[in-house]
């Protein structure tokens, strides 16, 4: 399993003066490109590729907060991944220094092509970086089981926004 550490500042915090849910997720951010990076596989290597991680569904839950000056160490765990590697569902949780575990989080990621903007399947170099952190209870995912659960687009009559 990957972690990546940080301490929480100041303006991580919310106005509950604990850390805030925009944190989490620039945490969990953070956290899958420091992991790419020490795969050698990080943003260099997907502008030369010309791919990107595009986030299509994060969720969260949390268990005890953080507060300022805490250190907080986020892991990152692949759960699920596609047969061609163009999506994976990451995991990361949330320990402060004792080790308590205070949220989890769960992503699916598609890899897409920045110039078509459509899904693709990543060069091997990063499927390889990612099978380096499979979970024990690796499944594999299709983009039909993210659609299942998820929330399915809705329009509305745009004279109700006015």
């Amino acid at each position: 399993m990957f972690f990546e550490k940080f301490n929480i500042r100041w303006n991580d915090l919310d106005a509950n003066r604990h850390m805030g849910n925009v944190a989490y997720m620039s945490y969990c951010s953070q956290t899958r490109m420091s992991f790419l990076n020490k795969h050698n596989v990080g943003l260099k290597q997907m502008i030369r590729w010309n791919i990107g991680p595009v986030v299509l569904k994060e969720t969260f839950q949390y268990y005890r907060e953080f507060v300022a000056d805490q250190s907080v160490s986020v892991s990152l765990e692949v759960k699920a991944i596609s047969e061609d590697g163009s999506l994976c569902k990451i995991v990361h949780k949330f320990y402060d220094s004792s080790g308590i575990h205070h949220a989890s989080s769960e992503v699916f990621i598609m890899w897409i092509d920045m110039i078509q903007r459509k899904k693709v399947t990543p060069p091997e170099e990063l499927q390889l970086a990612l099978q380096t952190s499979l979970a024990n209870e690796m499944e594999t995912i299709t983009f039909e089981d993210f659609k299942q659960n998820s929330i399915k687009p809705e329009n509305i009559a745009g004279d109700l926004l006015q």
